[in-house]
């Protein structure tokens, strides 16, 4: 089971993107909504550790309000695809290689980005709109809380490859 955190400011945002979506999908899920309309926490992360520490999944999906899951098996193929990877780490749906290339696929603000993802592909940096992080990783390591919103993302990816 994949536990959903999602730190929540705007509800009209939320409710027409990502829970529309997850209202459709095939598989159980946990839920967790951190409700940060009234700037409770101080920063993003310290939001999303806050929901992370709730997680009961095997895996936590750390994903922004405005994200929508294309079809209602979503979960349940993400899923599969991350119980064959050993190593596991971080996985989501758009980052970049060593190399430099982009990885992954999203609907961006009207806008196509990458190609749909055939296989997992490894990566050095994940873009933060979706970051799935197998529990037992979680638990060892959360969010740097020094980061307001940006980089908290590719912070965690880089410093869970050096683990």
């Amino acid at each position: 089971m994949i536990s959903i955190v999602c730190v929540m400011n705007d509800e009209q945002i939320f409710r027409e993107n990502l829970m529309r979506s997850l209202s459709t999908q095939d598989t159980k899920y946990q839920l967790i909504i951190v409700n940060n309309q009234n700037n409770r926490f101080s920063s993003i992360p310290s939001a999303l550790n806050y929901g992370g520490k709730k997680a009961k999944g095997n895996y936590v999906m750390f994903v922004h309000q405005d994200v929508v899951l294309v079809g209602n098996s979503w979960l349940r193929k993400v899923e599969d695809i991350l119980s064959k990877i050993p190593d596991l780490g971080v996985a989501g749906v758009a980052g970049v290689t060593e190399t430099g290339q982009y990885a992954g696929f999203i609907y961006d603000r009207g806008e196509l980005w990458g190609s749909p993802i055939k296989k997992s592909i490894p990566v050095q940096t994940l873009d933060e709109l979706i970051l799935i992080i197998p529990k037992k990783c979680f638990e060892k390591m959360k969010f740097d809380e020094k980061f307001y919103f940006h980089s908290y993302g590719a912070d965690y990816c880089l410093t869970a490859k050096k683990m």
